[in-house]
């Protein structure tokens, strides 16, 4: 099973030791980058009264240790929750589900970045995760933007494969100045 608690302290970590020079390298000061603790009012609890049993066990498990990643310095920007965000999402069916070579699929979004592209999975399997970049929401089902019937683009096996990726690249950009991992 993922650590989460042990996936948390290597964001902290990372944060800590991109913020320090970011304003020298990048000429203006960072935003507020943080990883927040779950709490009664943001936790996996929050997305229960929306999905019902329907929140896959990983999903669950990551945002009852972490509420929210904000990350709007890390390239773009990376952001995961906060629950009550994605419970308002699925509500307003923006979107609810996915439109996939099989039909549609309902979703669960986690997370998005910077640039307009959001996190998906389906439900009530968690995998695999979906990147879903600006396309067309009709009816409250996405459409991927090129038009096809095919699945939007599938970008890890599940959640953790995901959250190590997004690490590994936060890493990395931390060391280099890498390019984000999804782009």
């Amino acid at each position: 099973m993922f650590d989460v608690i042990r996936y948390r302290t290597r964001l902290d970590e990372l944060v800590a030791r991109h913020l320090p020079a970011f304003e020298e390298r990048f000429g203006y000061p960072p935003g507020e980058n943080v990883v927040v603790a779950a709490s009664p009012g943001e936790s996996a609890a929050t997305l229960e009264p929306e999905f019902g049993p329907r929140v896959p066990a990983d999903v669950g498990a990551f945002f009852d240790v972490i509420a929210q990643v904000s990350l709007p310095d890390f390239w773009n920007g990376y952001f995961l929750g906060p629950p009550s965000w994605i419970a308002g999402l699925h509500r307003a069916r923006e979107p609810q589900t996915v439109k996939t070579g099989a039909g549609e699929q309902e979703v669960l979004v986690f997370g998005s970045d910077g640039g307009g592209t959001m996190y998906a999975v389906p439900l009530p399997e968690g995998r695999p995760v979906y990147k879903l970049p600006s396309g067309e929401l009709r009816d409250g089902c996405y459409r991927h933007p090129l038009g096809t019937a095919d699945s939007p683009p599938i970008i890890a096996d599940d959640l953790e494969e995901f959250l190590t990726v997004l690490a590994d690249g936060l890493e990395s950009h931390v060391a280099n100045g890498s390019p984000g991992p999804f782009s």
